[in-house]
C-alpha cells in the first residue's frame, strides 16, 4: 500500500513542530542581536573561552549526526514490537518521533549557538559572531517544512517495512 501523504488530521502535529522550530530559532536570533549590540566597539580579549566554544560546537554537531538516528531506531523497534497496524495508524507515532527528532536536532545546535554568543560577549572576537551566524543558518536551512516531514514519514515507513521482513 502506497502512503498518500499527510492529511488534515496530521496538520496539528506538523504545525506544532514548525512552531517549536521557529521559536527555538528566533530565541537564538534575538540573543545574537543582543550580543552584537552589547559588544559594539569592545576590543577583543582573551580567546580561551572562544576556543572552548568551538570545541563544544564541534562535539555537539557530531552528536547531532547520530543521536536522533538512535532515537528513531528505538521508535521503529517499539512500533514493530506492537500489534501489526496499517500505514495510516503508524503516521501519528512517526509524526511524534519527528517532532522529538526536530527538538533534539535544534537543541544540539541552539545550545552551542548560545555558548558561542556568550563567548562572543566575553571575548569580543567577531569570528565567534560569524560562527553563531552559521549555526543560525543551519537552523533556518533545516526548518521542518511539510514536504520534509512527508519525506521523513515515507522514509520511516519504508524502513519499517524493511525491518519487518
Amino acid at each position: 500500500m502506497q502512503w498518500e501523504g499527510l492529511s488534515d488530521e496530521h496538520q496539528g502535529l506538523v504545525r506544532t513542530t514548525q512552531i517549536i522550530a521557529f521559536a527555538m530559532t528566533m530565541g537564538v536570533i534575538v540573543f545574537c542581536i543582543v550580543a552584537a549590540v552589547v559588544t559594539m566597539g569592545k576590543p577583543p580579549g582573551e580567546m580561551m573561552l572562544g576556543y572552548i566554544a568551538v570545541v563544544f560546537t564541534v562535539m555537539t554537531l557530531i552528536a547531532r549526526s547520530f543521536v536522533p538516528t538512535v532515537q528513531l531506531k528505538a521508535v521503529r523497534t517499539q512500533m514493530l514490537a506492537g500489534e501489526a497496524v496499517d500505514e495510516s495508524a503508524r503516521v501519528f507515532p512517526l509524526l511524534r518521533a519527528h517532532q522529538t527528532k526536530t527538538i533534539i536536532e535544534y537543541a544540539l545546535v541552539e545550545g552551542p549557538c548560545f555558548f558561542v554568543l556568550v563567548a562572543y560577549i566575553a571575548v569580543g572576537a567577531h569570528w565567534l559572531l560569524g560562527l553563531a551566524g552559521l549555526l543560525i543558518a543551519l537552523l533556518v536551512l533545516t526548518f521542518p517544512t511539510r514536504t520534509r516531514i512527508e519525506n521523513f514519514i515515507r522514509q520511516q515507513l519504508e524502513l519499517l517495512e524493511l525491518e519487518q521482513i
